[in-house]
């Protein structure tokens, strides 16, 4: 999908989750809004630097909703796919983990990172996986595979 595909009445998710509803050249919700022309046709918030407004690209498009009220219960239309990307560390961690025979990391309520080992946990003390912070369970063994597809930063 692409910016030019977005219609009234539609409802984007940012990358920092929140949603807004499409309205004519804007996105806008409760008391903010940000013009379309901000954005890429990829749907990315221009800006000259990227890394500063990355919260402001979107990552999913909803279906038209009739008013703002409506704007959590909608059907996914699309989703931005992006394969996460570790530091050198984050590896070398992963590395150890799945040497050791842990096979998930899990992140807890409390937002504690755990690596799961047939059912016996070790805790990890920060949170050091930004693609993670979302979901609550991801297979090491997937993480590390996406690694060697250049997911490196």
């Amino acid at each position: 999908m692409k910016k030019s595909d977005l219609e009234n009445r539609m409802v984007v998710e940012l990358r920092d989750g929140e949603r807004y509803l499409v309205v004519g050249k804007i996105i806008m919700r409760d008391n903010c809004w940000l013009p379309i022309i901000s954005y890429t046709e990829n749907m990315l918030f221009a800006n000259k630097n990227p890394e500063t407004n990355k919260n402001l690209d979107i990552m999913k498009i909803y279906d038209k909703v009739l008013g703002l009220k409506q704007i959590g219960y909608t059907k996914l239309l699309w989703e931005r796919k992006e394969k996460p990307i570790y530091t050198e560390g984050e590896i070398a961690i992963l590395k150890a983990l799945n040497l050791l025979g842990f096979e998930r990391i899990e992140r807890k309520t409390t937002d504690i990172l755990y690596a799961t080992k047939y059912m016996v946990s070790l805790l990890l003390k920060y949170s050091l996986f930004q693609d993670i912070k979302r979901c609550e369970t991801k297979l090491i063994k997937e993480m590390l595979e996406e690694t060697n597809n250049g997911g490196i930063k």
